[in-house]
């Protein structure tokens, strides 16, 4: 502004002080999805055009709007099918190696080729994309880019290897696997001005965290090649599970409600309120026999009881959870006369000889 003396423009002064809002470096790290502008709007703009009429009434345009949405549907479902069916193969491939490498052995046939047959049979061996023809292309043959054909869908995993052969003209500045790394462009002498030829990437394998300045993943969700090279160079085999989004991968559809989510096949094992219960049913019983033991052990586990009811209370207030107490509550009604309190006196030393 200074430089090309537009202090004084009051409308460059406006746009200047809202630059947040529009200069891409200021959003690189606000998730949307590759999404910068309204485009995703325009487009569903345009298909829905394309089945119903400017003109349309409203009980049209619902019935074509519902033809739209069974159209995308069945989109879906094709690729669901056809990606079903590519794991399909891939498991008949395998059973049909296995019996070939038990005849060839039985049979007596001659070691070395046996063990040239054996050395097919893993799933990760390139031989099963060359079998499947029009499946899945690798181009580097990878560790890491087989993973990610296996996790992701179609169209994620061609931009992973696009990704992927834009990070050969790359290469990593000293021998370190951890910290800061430096990302170079070979050619950096030819490059434009304007294009950055450096990235900075920070490393950190115990958590097996990579952060790249440029902010891509951050961004959009996919990453970048700066961070793939990165992987290569640390000889990283898999992708970081915090770095697979869901929305990528062959799953994507594996998406239930919340009181569902224990039924999901990437759900883990402690979603599962029976799980939970269970585990800590068995638990409860545990704590209940020692500290029947003797009077002292009663009165120590009474005290810790209150304590951690009161820090549990804490964690739900704060979560904002719903208290199951307060419903078990809710549904039994008050107490009536007679009731007895729901704290015990810990102090207060039980008869150990009640009749």
């Amino acid at each position: 502004m200074y430089t090309y003396g537009l202090d004084k423009n009051s409308f460059m002064k406006q746009v200047y002080d809202v630059r947040y809002k529009w200069a891409k470096p200021y959003l690189k790290d606000s998730f949307c999805a590759k999404m910068c502008s309204t485009q995703r709007s325009e487009c569903m703009n345009n298909v829905l055009k394309s089945y119903v009429a400017r003109s349309a009434p409203l009980n049209s345009f619902v019935v074509q709007f519902n033809k739209l949405y069974a159209d995308r549907c069945s989109e879906e479902d094709y690729e669901h099918a056809h990606i079903s069916k590519v794991c399909f193969k891939e498991k008949q491939i395998a059973f049909l190696l296995g019996h070939i490498c038990i005849s060839l052995y039985f049979f007596r046939f001659p070691r070395m080729l046996y063990l040239a047959m054996c050395q097919l049979m893993p799933t990760s061996e390139p031989f099963f994309f060359t079998l499947l023809q029009d499946e899945i292309v690798l181009k580097f043959n990878l560790p890491i880019e087989h993973h990610a054909s296996r996790v992701c869908t179609r169209a994620m995993f061609r931009i992973f290897s696009k990704e992927l052969f834009h990070s050969g003209p790359y290469e990593v500045k000293g021998n370190q696997l951890d910290g800061k790394m430096i990302v170079e462009h070979v050619n950096a002498e030819t490059r434009k001005r304007w294009c950055k030829v450096n990235h900075e990437v920070d490393v950190d394998r115990e958590s097996d965290t990579y952060i790249c300045e440029c902010g891509m993943f951050e961004h959009s969700g996919i990453l970048c090649r700066h961070i793939l090279k990165v992987m290569l160079h640390v000889k990283l085999h898999t992708i970081p599970n915090q770095y697979i989004l869901k929305r990528w991968t062959r799953n994507a559809r594996d998406n239930l409600p919340k009181h569902l989510k224990c039924y999901q096949e990437d759900a883990s094992v402690q979603v599962s309120q029976t799980f939970r219960h269970n585990l800590i049913y068995v638990k409860a019983l545990e704590l209940a026999k020692l500290a029947n033991t003797a009077v002292p052990t009663f009165q120590h586990a009474i005290n810790k009881f209150h304590e951690m009811q009161g820090e549990l209370l804490k964690i739900i207030a704060i979560g904002g959870y719903e208290n199951p107490t307060t419903k078990i509550r809710s549904s039994s009604g008050t107490m009536g006369d007679g009731g007895s309190s729901d704290k015990i006196d810990a102090n207060s030393t039980p008869d150990a000889t009640c009749n």
